[in-house]
């Protein structure tokens, strides 16, 4: 036992011979406290020792999160798995990563968030990797690597709820039209993002096996993601197909659409696909607008038109505001968003419900 700095202590044990190395392993554990704090903890970890709880941890944390990452991959959608490697190997493996497990207390779980902050990363992307250190953590409890997990007694950075703003309904009606103007499949898809508060990767999916132009319905059912520059389809957020009526204009503009890609397609000696993307830039429909791809332009649309502030999200949350403030149940609501509960819909939209002050002017999208 020793006294690393004030009221901080490194406790070690010896766990017996490596039979491969023949070498005395030891097992340490470090300690905030008085030096009778300190001799309590080393009794408790040398009876520990001696009923056989305490593995020999050499490993780091970054050879902990990269197993961790190969264990929990099948249960893990491919975006997610692509951005919980881009922590790992941007953020983790750089900093913190070199640490031995055994090593690792919560006031340096702590500590190294702060860095992370004061070097300009945001609360939600600290959050992001908290989340990513707690599963790796305890993972390693259940592997009995660690008695305890550090990460859970440590506390992520808070992160406020950003008010949800919708756009302006003359702003969105802008967007809908300069966008069908230079690129007719582009102007489909806001007007459809605007129309059904479909997630974009869900648009992007959308075929025209899934629109019925006569019951005024399309059909949710799966998503586009990008990963790694791959386009890869999955099913939705929630794993259930959803049915969304529409409005009369949506399903002319629709008709128009696949109209006016017929004569397209003819025209270039081609078919239409009739499996084929509604929002598609080839000829046949066989390729998607891609998610990505969609958020670029969008980016450049608002821009164009001087409302940079508006992001391809925020006509989900018109789309919720405007029915909630038509009169529309939550849980109609709900289920047209995709949401698994209808209590997320009423919490996110609740001030756009009649009666709350906050009743956005009714949209005219032509």
């Amino acid at each position: 036992m020793r006294e690393k700095r004030p009221n901080y202590w490194e406790l070690r044990v010896n766990i017996g011979i490596d039979p491969e190395t023949g070498k005395r392993r030891q097992a340490s554990r470090a300690v905030p406290g008085t030096r009778h704090d300190a001799e309590a903890a080393l009794a408790a970890f040398v009876a520990e020792v001696t009923a056989g709880d305490a593995p020999a941890v050499t490993a780091t944390v970054a050879e902990l999160t990269d197993r961790w990452l190969g264990h929990a991959e099948a249960s893990l959608s491919p975006k997610t798995v692509h951005e919980y490697r881009r922590l790992i190997d941007a953020r983790i493996r750089l900093t913190i990563g070199a640490r031995p497990l055994r090593w690792v207390t919560p006031i340096e779980i702590d500590d190294y968030y702060a860095a992370l902050l004061r070097n300009g990363l945001s609360p939600a992307s600290v959050r992001h990797i908290h989340a990513v250190l707690s599963a790796a953590f305890n993972q390693a409890v259940k592997w009995g690597l660690l008695p305890a997990s550090p990460v859970a007694r440590a506390t992520p950075p808070p992160v406020s709820r950003r008010d949800i703003t919708p756009p302006a309904p003359d702003v969105v009606a802008r967007l809908v039209a300069a966008a069908t103007d230079d690129d007719p499949d582009f102007g489909m898809f806001v007007r459809l993002a605007t129309v059904t508060g479909a997630r974009r990767g869900e648009l992007c999916a959308l075929r025209w096996p899934d629109t019925d132009l006569i019951t005024a319905t399309l059909t949710v059912a799966r998503a586009l993601i990008d990963v790694g520059g791959a386009v890869t389809e999955k099913p939705t957020k929630t794993g259930t197909a959803r049915r969304i009526a529409l409005d009369r204009r949506t399903v002319d503009a629709l008709a128009a659409h696949r109209a006016a890609k017929e004569q397209r397609a003819e025209a270039i000696g081609t078919r239409l696909d009739r499996d084929g993307f509604v929002c598609s830039h080839a000829a046949d429909g066989s390729k998607p607008l891609r998610p990505d791809q969609a958020s670029s332009r969008f980016r450049h649309l608002t821009r164009q038109l001087g409302a940079p502030q508006v992001r391809l999200h925020d006509l989900r949350y018109f789309a919720a505001a405007h029915l909630l403030a038509a009169g529309i149940p939550v849980e109609a609501v709900s289920g047209r968003l995709g949401h698994t509960n209808p209590a997320t819909t009423l919490i996110t939209y609740s001030k756009f419900r009649p009666g709350s002050g906050a009743s956005p002017a009714s949209p005219r999208i032509h």
